[in-house]
């Protein structure tokens, strides 16, 4: 029977692709340990202190206001989650030593509360992208950028 041919025109530099990928996987396989692993430490690190950071900025001085309005120590909060139904939520002590919780959204909030709101998840975001960028520094990827269509599709007219 007639056998198809695979000879296509492009097959040269597909192959050609392959090798050279496969190379650059052999040579990232070998840095992977050390820098991928410094590289997620920074990233979960830098993540898990904006988060912290955010989180303060924003419900420690809505809790303290409370506290400060009802003589009670602040001691915490929780951020809550949605996605589970816990909300967020104050944790006081008063003046005999009695531990309370008080939800967030059970508190009056003021426009400053707002704002402060806005800021902290700019700040969350800004800081989740800039840990992962830094991440990426340490780990030696680098960003891969795309060839426009039309610089492709002359490069192929010539």
């Amino acid at each position: 029977m007639f056998a198809p041919s695979y000879d296509y025109p492009h097959s040269a530099r597909l192959d050609q692709f392959v090798r050279q990928s496969d190379e650059s996987m052999g040579d990232s396989r070998s840095n992977f340990s050390i820098r991928s692993l410094l590289a997620l430490i920074i990233v979960l690190g830098l993540t898990y202190l904006v988060l912290d950071l955010s989180g303060r900025f924003y419900y420690d001085p809505i809790c303290q206001r409370y506290a400060d309005d009802q003589q009670l120590t602040y001691i915490s909060h929780t951020t809550g989650w949605s996605k589970w139904r816990l909300p967020a939520e104050c944790f006081f002590r008063d003046k005999r030593g009695n531990s309370t919780r008080v939800e967030v959204a059970t508190l009056s909030l003021t426009s400053g509360d707002a704002i402060r709101w806005v800021i902290s998840w700019i700040a969350l975001i800004a800081g989740v992208g800039g840990s992962v960028w830094l991440a990426s520094l340490v780990s030696g990827d680098k960003p891969r950028r795309r060839r426009s269509r039309e610089r492709h599709h002359k490069s192929h007219k010539d």
